[in-house]
């Protein structure tokens, strides 16, 4: 399960632009605007559907989606997004592949008005260290015909892993006189672990009794979520496509080079934004910033009940587990990167990246613009623990029960808050975003609380044995945006955001979504 990042191929008569993936790679794009075709191939490793004792029924993904203008536009137009058919038919789909819904109920295409994209996985049960380049051919329902001129066509990746329905644990039985950490339990006197046996409305007591509403995804039904966090390539292209302000309001120089962010621009079309460490999780997002991504790109914000149901499964917890099942965890130390960081570089130990040292290894593009103290810390790439060929148990490559990779650490993630009255529901992206570059779900919250971080990060210090637990909630509550001390035993990466959460870009703040 090395990491592989959104792959986006140009193709168009205007211009062209190549860029390759790790493991996932879209290339030889072409565009029939007569018969409304955007075929490509497409290639991706480190695959898996396995079915059978012993494993999860689950597989790995991708989810393609088109975007496209037409070339005679200025670039404050925005792009369309395409429209797939619903008719299998429609679509040349080899035989390797076949398009599954998004809920893994049946094979297909979602239904409108969500048949924005298809989902694509194995046809068959196996695993796919390697594979070749399968031709796929879509029809896009959309597509400007050939009297509007020459377009610009863009094909969108993003990795997958299925989530299957089915009970799990929210909590993890914690004694909440032991420490102060808001997990999910039964009662104010009763600190067992809360069993989600279907999506009913539930009543959940975090120090509090909670309310959760029927429509707020609750992690038994199934889903596909992101396998990696938001990159740094990810993101780039994605405001490669947004008109000039709201690509502005969606990025700020200032955070360029500070704690191994090298996202960068505005350049010149079509690479407006770039990254030179495409493979590094993107640090720095705002709630703002991963809610514009996810509706750009068809998905949604993850609830913090499918972020414990993608971390255990149907698992008995482990009392103060991390992502991948227990408690035991090794961060990177200073020399513990191994060679260039080119998308091949991996951990030569650990299998999390919460803070152990200042880095004296890996290329050295960590950052200019700060001082020598601070410029060595910051995320690594998705999936670095997986590309140690010694690293083959969940537990050394930090991997979660389904396999979804840096669930705990490296940037902590925003998901929507159990709460009680929260308006939040499964609505997804409809890849368009509004006039200011900003997502206009009406469903998401806007409230800080309705929003929550977890799964710790590489800047959690000398309270990683607490951040990066499954269940922890400490960000539940408002106060605790605010440099609480009460985390013990360090509160150092705290800062004031509380009341500006949304647009406020920390330093270890990333993101990954679902669908």
């Amino acid at each position: 399960m090395k990491y592989s990042k959104l792959l986006i191929v140009l193709v168009l008569s205007c211009t062209f632009l190549l860029s390759k993936g790790n493991n996932l790679l879209i290339t030889n794009i072409t565009v029939n605007q007569a018969t409304s075709i955007v075929g490509f191939d497409i290639k991706w490793d480190n695959s898996w559907r396995v079915s059978g004792p012993g494993t999860p029924y689950n597989w790995d993904a991708v989810w393609i989606f088109v975007k496209f203008r037409k070339c005679s536009d200025p670039v404050t137009v925005d792009f369309t997004h395409g429209t797939i058919s619903t008719t299998i038919g429609d679509h040349t789909i080899p035989a390797d592949l076949q398009a599954v819904k998004s809920d893994g109920s049946a094979t297909g295409i979602d239904a409108a008005p969500n048949n924005l994209g298809i989902m694509l996985r194995r046809s068959a049960v196996g695993l796919y260290p390697t594979s070749s380049a399968a031709t796929v051919a879509l029809n896009v329902t959309n597509l400007f015909p050939a009297v509007d001129g020459d377009l610009d066509v863009r094909v969108y990746g993003i990795e997958m892993v299925y989530i299957p329905q089915g009970d799990f644990a929210a909590g993890d039985g914690t004694n909440p006189a032991v420490v102060a950490d808001y997990k999910f339990q039964v009662s104010a006197t009763d600190p067992s672990f809360v069993l989600i046996t279907d999506e009913s409305a539930k009543v959940i007591y975090d120090g509090a009794n909670i309310t959760v509403p029927a429509s707020f995804p609750k992690g038994h039904d199934a889903f596909h979520t992101m396998k990696y966090e938001i990159t740094q390539f990810q993101y780039a292209e994605f405001l490669n496509t947004l008109a000039g302000a709201a690509a502005n309001n969606r990025y700020s120089s200032a955070y360029t080079n500070y704690f191994r962010n090298r996202l960068k621009g505005p350049g010149t079309y079509p690479t407006s934004f770039s990254s030179d460490r495409p493979h590094r999780a993107q640090n720095y997002l705002s709630w703002d910033d991963v809610a514009a991504y996810l509706d750009w790109s068809c998905l949604r914000p993850m609830s913090e009940l499918e972020f414990e149901k993608s971390c255990r499964g149907p698992l008995a917890p482990v009392l103060s587990e991390c992502a991948w099942g227990n408690s035991t965890w090794t961060g990177i130390p200073a020399a513990g990167i191994s060679g260039a960081e080119d998308g091949t570089e991996y951990a030569t130990t650990g299998n999390v990246h919460a803070y152990v040292a200042a880095f004296t290894s890996g290329d050295g593009l960590m950052g200019t613009n700060a001082p020598l103290y601070t410029y060595v810390y910051g995320p690594v790439r998705s999936g670095m623990f997986a590309g140690n060929p010694a690293n083959t148990t969940r537990s050394t490559t930090g991997a979660s029960y389904y396999g979804v990779m840096e669930l705990s650490g490296n940037v902590w993630e925003w998901c929507q808050k159990a709460a009680t009255g929260s308006t939040f529901d499964r609505t997804l992206g409809n890849g368009v975003l509004d006039a200011t570059g900003a997502s206009d779900v009406a469903t998401w919250p806007t409230a800080i609380g309705n929003i929550i971080v977890r799964g710790g990060s590489w800047a959690t210090y000398g309270a990683a044995a607490i951040c990066l637990q499954v269940s922890n909630r400490r960000f539940s509550l408002l106060g605790n945006w605010n440099g609480s001390t009460t985390w013990s035993p360090s509160a150092t990466f705290y800062e004031n955001i509380a009341a500006n959460y949304n647009t406020y870009r920390a330093r270890y703040f990333g993101g990954r979504g679902v669908r």
